[in-house]
């Protein structure tokens, strides 16, 4: 999700559906099958999700909009590291996974993880205190594997 801020300083969240709804509108089917062609990367279709994105319970991740005070446009709660954890995106995906239990991200100790997931090598995630910090306060965090001899991915770890 991008935050985009206006001339008058107030922040607008939107989401790719809120895109693709909002281009239906204003550019008609045919404006909006020409903007959908751009949504598909070789990264997310080797992830087996829709975005790349994986949630503890290695579903995808929610694509709902939040409103500043981090509830959702329907007024139910928005993504919480505390309450549901965190999952990530993985840059480059070929069968990594990684996800953060809401455990580790309330102990906030710093920890190592492995993200092998379905692939045939592994890599590792570190996660300071600082970054759990960052997290328990619903905050995104982008973070960068170790190299597996042949390259490394970039996360964005994100509350579930």
């Amino acid at each position: 999700m991008r935050k985009l801020i206006s001339k008058d300083a107030d922040v607008v969240q939107m989401n790719r559906r809120d895109f693709m709804r909002g281009s239906a509108t204003v550019l008609g089917v045919g404006g909006l099958m020409a903007a959908s062609i751009g949504c598909s990367s070789p990264a997310a279709a080797d992830a087996g999700t829709a975005d790349g994105s994986t949630s503890p319970d290695g579903s995808t991740t929610p694509d709902g909009s939040t409103t500043p005070d981090g509830s959702t446009p329907d007024g139910s709660p928005g993504p919480s590291c505390t309450a549901n954890g965190a999952g990530s995106t993985i840059v480059d995906n070929h069968g990594h996974a990684f996800t953060v239990p809401k455990e580790d991200v309330v102990a906030g100790k710093e920890k190592t993880y492995d993200i092998k997931g379905t692939a045939d090598h592994s890599h590792s995630v570190t996660i300071t205190a600082a970054n759990f910090a960052t997290l328990a306060t619903n905050t995104s965090i982008k973070l960068t594997s170790t190299d597996s001899g042949r390259h490394t991915h970039e996360l964005t770890i994100t509350c579930a």
